[in-house]
């Protein structure tokens, strides 16, 4: 069993102002344990710390398997978190039990990634955005109910609700799908919406009026948004601030405009380095990350991000990248990198890293 993070290495993600949070997150850490080998377990998530305030979006950015969706489940209370403190609404909801917590879930939903899977074939959508309120007894009388479904469906933009609440999931299309499924989250009025890719599965020409419903929603019910993505371009839209994730850990924080235009963290530098818009930096060349993404079983010791560190390679290896472990710097914008890319560095030329300094050199 991994040793419980100190102090210093937990990551803090710094709060967007003074008032208090929706979500306050605290050093959460998830382990997975295989039933068969009860040494090495796989360390998904690792002291992670956030908050978010009403009405504000926190996108959680990184790469398949860094964590992301294992750090919105949890704060879901979809799985058991390792240690740590999850706060919603002042209230310390880390270990309820489920009888506890249903007093609770009626202000925090989800929004899952594949509306292909997540909407029952056998419901019509009036029985799909329904059943939260006959869940949480709500809205008991008929027709109190039916009003309430058929607002929910207005709200998300399916029109006329009356005809739509009558179809099955594979009447509707894709995008249709998934505006049920925030119409089912939004029918109860949370105060927080976890997002876990909502627009992956879409085509990129239904994406923009899902996107556009999130915004809208978030402006006429002050809906603060964790939102998970792999797509930094994406986050860049949408949200408020950014929080990219490696191997578990977040190594940056900080207003979106902030991480994009002056990226601190060598990982966050490459990401933004090949995002497909020319005002997303001036970076002369794509920075081409070496090998995989190591395993959440052997995280390596020092900076997690060391082995695939083109600035460590620029610099020489330097022994404190790989015996310790840096945590989040900075006020408002955070990093979590020893050496950190000063701004005046992203104006210079970069390189294509394929190859160590010695390969270079020969």
């Amino acid at each position: 069993m991994a040793e419980p993070v100190t102090e210093a290495a937990e990551t803090h993600a710094g709060d967007a102002d003074a008032r208090a949070p929706v979500l306050d997150v605290r050093g959460l850490r998830v382990l997975y344990e295989s039933r068969k080998r009860k040494t090495n377990p796989v360390l998904a998530v690792d002291g992670v710390s956030f908050s978010i305030h009403a009405g504000e979006i926190l996108a959680l950015v990184g790469e398949s398997g860094c964590g992301k969706t294992s750090i919105a489940r949890a704060v879901m209370r979809l799985l058991e978190p390792q240690s740590g403190r999850i706060v919603f609404m002042g209230e310390d909801i880390t270990h309820r039990t489920s009888k506890q917590l249903r007093k609770l879930r009626s202000g925090f939903q989800m929004v899952f990634q594949d509306p292909y899977e997540s909407l029952d074939p056998r419901q019509t959508v009036f029985d799909l955005v329904a059943e939260p309120l006959q869940i949480h007894r709500l809205a008991r009388e008929p027709k109190e109910r039916r009003a309430a479904v058929y607002s929910a469906l207005e709200r998300a933009g399916l029109r006329p609700p009356a005809q739509i609440a009558a179809r099955y999931p594979h009447h509707l299309s894709g995008g249709q799908r998934q505006r049920v499924a925030i119409a089912s989250a939004m029918v109860l009025q949370p105060s927080l919406l976890v997002a876990d890719e909502p627009v992956s599965m879409l085509d990129v020409s239904l994406r923009a009026g899902i996107l556009r419903l999130m915004l809208e929603l978030r402006e006429q019910r002050d809906v603060a948004y964790l939102f998970i993505t792999h797509d930094l371009s994406l986050a860049w839209v949408v949200a408020d601030r950014i929080a990219v994730v490696y191997l578990g850990r977040i190594v940056e924080v900080g207003p979106s405009e902030d991480v994009i235009r002056d990226p601190r963290h060598p990982y966050t530098k490459a990401l933004v380095s090949v995002i497909p818009v020319p005002e997303a930096g001036a970076a002369a060349e794509q920075i081409v990350l070496r090998g995989e993404t190591p395993s959440a079983r052997r995280i390596p010791t020092g900076c997690r991000f060391h082995p695939r560190c083109w600035r460590y390679e620029a610099l020489g290896r330097p022994e404190r990248c790989v015996t310790e472990d840096p945590g989040l710097a900075g006020k408002g914008h955070q990093a979590a990198c020893h050496f950190p890319v000063e701004q005046e560095e992203h104006a210079a030329t970069t390189t294509t890293i394929d190859e160590t300094p010695e390969e270079r050199s020969g």
